[in-house]
């Protein structure tokens, strides 16, 4: 499945277990356990980040230079 991500609200991700993968090649992802902009996992273009046991929290965070 393929999610759009916003670059002013996190989307929730209300799966017990997944992965996410950054496909832009010119957005950053950031990965967190709540709701709260910068404090989370940023994942650069083509990293990904799997996780299990907890819904994450994500969205398009800045550009990647």
């Amino acid at each position: 499945m393929q999610i759009t991500l916003s670059f002013d609200n996190f989307t929730e991700l209300p799966y017990t277990s997944g992965t996410v993968q950054n496909i832009s090649s010119q957005a950053t992802v950031e990965i967190c356990q709540d709701d709260t902009a910068n404090t989370g996992l940023i994942l650069g273009p083509g990293e990904w980040f799997s996780w299990s046991n907890s819904t994450i929290y994500a969205r398009s965070a800045w550009d990647y230079e």
